[in-house]
């Protein structure tokens, strides 16, 4: 990125912080909370742009990033995948590339890397006033989680969807590198298929109740880290 085209969306950055932090200025005088909703396709597209989101403000050392990325998890309802892969097939769960997406986290290292930047240290105490506030069972939205598979390995996880609705599987490698991903049912077979990519992507629409194997198979000769989210 060249240095323009960085001070341009450091710009931008700073610009949605500042109606973020006038949106949370506004008290809400008895809202309802609104009805908990099983999370779509566009709330797993808006928690992807958020961990993209927090990696570009890590990198960068950009606390308004930070900050954007904690508060789309927070409308989301992002929720951690408590998920982890078939431990009798070769590869790993530990050795992350990448930081957990995590909005505590997020909130303590933009404050961190602005500390005496005013605007920055309130809107992260009214986010995490909010985040304190939020019951543990209206976070009902897209469920993520980072993991690392060896070189030549396989992971397998069992996860549920609810049957005749829409369920989405992403898949994101954090560096370039060869996955194929598949979709089996509870019969054995291969309902979607993503072969030999850095980020696969797998739509499909449960025909029954139950658990499904989400299999992802590395080509590399070296560990991968990746992002698994799906709603």
């Amino acid at each position: 990125m060249s240095r323009e085209a960085y001070r341009r969306v450091r710009h931008a950055l700073a610009v949605v912080v500042t109606a973020c932090a006038a949106v949370l200025a506004t008290p809400s005088r008895g809202a309802a909370q609104p009805a908990v909703a099983a999370s779509s396709a566009q709330d797993v597209d808006l928690v992807e742009v958020a961990v993209r989101l927090s990696e570009f403000g890590y990198k960068s050392v950009g606390p308004e990033a930070l900050l954007v990325a904690a508060q789309i998890a927070m409308d989301s309802r992002a929720r951690r995948l408590s998920a982890t892969p078939n431990s009798g097939v070769r590869g790993t769960t530990t050795g992350d590339s990448a930081p957990a997406f995590d909005v505590e986290a997020l909130l303590a290292r933009a404050e961190a890397m602005a500390p005496t930047d005013t605007t920055i240290r309130t809107l992260v105490e009214r986010l995490r006033t909010r985040l304190r506030g939020t019951p543990r069972g209206l976070l009902q939205g897209p469920r993520l989680a980072t993991y690392s598979i060896d070189g030549g390995g396989s992971h397998e996880f069992r996860l549920a969807f609810a049957p005749d609705q829409p369920a989405v599987v992403r898949v994101r490698a954090a560096t370039v590198t060869s996955f194929t991903c598949a979709v089996i049912d509870a019969r054995g077979r291969i309902v979607r298929e993503d072969k030999s990519t850095s980020y696969c992507v797998l739509n499909f629409r449960p025909d029954a109740p139950g658990q499904v194997r989400i299999r992802i198979t590395s080509a590399a000769i070296v560990p991968s880290g990746y992002l698994l989210i799906t709603n």
